[in-house]
């Protein structure tokens, strides 16, 4: 049942941020640099499977390595779109839009973190 729950919340998680991202292209001129999170979403979807098996210490790390990953190679790659990111925060609206979308995508991963924290907190209070 765990499982279903963290892939619907993955799916509907998916679906918000995707469509947010491309409200915010304005018609193609522009934002490109909001779907680079979405290059290594696979990495989030398998971190939310291993959330229904934390049992393990192997599982948790490897939990940690792909969030991780996720977050280093999203920033590698916006580090390639740093031009982009400049001239839409320079435009009239673009900052707003840059910490809508930037705060949707940070609650998700909030989310993600908080039910990782707090299974594991559950799991030792059971030990």
């Amino acid at each position: 049942m765990k499982i279903i729950r963290n892939i619907l919340f993955g799916v509907i998680y998916t679906l918000i941020y995707f469509i947010l991202a491309i409200m915010s292209t304005g018609g193609g001129h522009g934002n490109f640099y909001l779907f680079f999170p979405l290059f290594t979403w696979i990495l989030i979807f398998i971190a939310l499977v291993l959330l229904t098996r934390l049992e393990s210490a192997l599982v948790r790390i490897f939990f940690v390595v792909l969030m991780m990953a996720h977050y280093v190679i999203t920033f590698v790659i916006c580090l390639g779109g740093k031009e982009e990111i400049i001239k839409d925060w320079n435009r009239v609206h673009g900052v707003e839009t840059v910490l809508f979308v930037g705060g949707v995508y940070l609650l998700g991963q909030m989310i993600i973190w908080f039910v990782f924290f707090n299974t594991i907190r559950n799991k030792k209070a059971l030990d």
